[in-house]
């Protein structure tokens, strides 16, 4: 059986052993991201659970949807193919569509189906599933400038908070949820165009760090109107840049040794 939810964890990981530098990391990484797209995903139902075995009669999970859109956007911000971004904010709107608790706020944990076992009739609001699911809205919220995820995710950590029970064990997926919510973004600017062999170290480098709350953006080298109105003007590109909360720079690396010094700037004031 080839379940969605264990590919997607482990094309994560794949990603991040390939910004260390581990061969064959990175294409086992792209096999298991196209699996999961083109082999279980179907824009009607979601993913199917597994391919093999009883997994393939179950789909809608929400495990499944949130783990595979975390890799999804991990793997676009360690190569900014945006077909991986978006196919992230597929599978958010899918779970916002299907899964969205309407009373009280937070997802459910499956699309409830005729024919499921007593035990699954009664969708459940997963305090654990729930902290995927959002640390998800609050990525695409800031890749993608959508607002709407911003208000959709203060909703959803109300809504999910009563389902940890008071139980700190069981909160914590949450808590650092909102805890990096509140602290803001880390905002991060690649002039440079992502698969030269120079940005994709500038990249990996800055994957190499602890940025959970990195957003990178992919700026054309010949945008010029972009790069002199947030002044990321240079001698050279690609180039990494780190910038403050109104976008302007703060430091600047063209090379991966820099990257390091760029991400402690941007800390100091974020």
């Amino acid at each position: 059986m080839f379940p969605a939810e264990g590919n997607a964890l482990a094309a994560s990981a794949l990603l991040r052993a390939h910004a260390f530098g581990h061969p064959g990391a990175g294409d086992a990484a792209l096999k298991a991201l196209s699996f999961l797209q083109n082999r279980l995903y179907d824009p009607l139902l979601g993913l199917v659970h597994a391919a093999g075995g009883d997994g393939e009669g179950v789909c809608g999970l929400l495990g499944d949807a949130a783990a595979a859109a975390l890799a999804f956007t991990d793997g676009f911000l360690l190569t900014g193919v945006k077909a991986q971004r978006e196919f992230a904010d597929a599978l958010l709107r899918f779970l916002f569509q299907e899964l969205w608790e309407r009373e009280a706020g937070g997802f459910l944990d499956r699309v409830a189906r005729a024919g499921d076992p007593l035990i699954l009739r009664e969708p459940r609001v997963d305090p654990a599933l729930n902290a995927l699911a959002l640390e998800l809205c609050r990525r695409l919220h800031h890749l993608k400038g959508n607002h709407n995820y911003k208000r959709w995710l203060e909703w959803g950590l109300r809504g999910a908070w009563p389902a940890a029970g008071g139980d700190p064990a069981r909160a914590a997926g949450l808590a650092r949820v909102a805890d990096l919510h509140a602290r803001g973004r880390m905002d991060f600017e690649l002039v440079g165009r992502p698969g030269e062999a120079k940005a994709d170290a500038l990249l990996a480098a800055a994957h190499r760090l602890y940025l959970p709350r990195k957003t990178i953006s992919f700026v054309d080298p010949d945008d010029q109107d972009y790069i002199l109105a947030h002044k990321l003007e240079a001698g050279s590109y690609p180039r990494l840049f780190g910038c403050g909360p109104d976008l302007r720079r703060l430091a600047d690396a063209a090379e991966p040794e820099g990257v390091r010094a760029v991400a402690d700037a941007v800390r100091s004031v974020a």
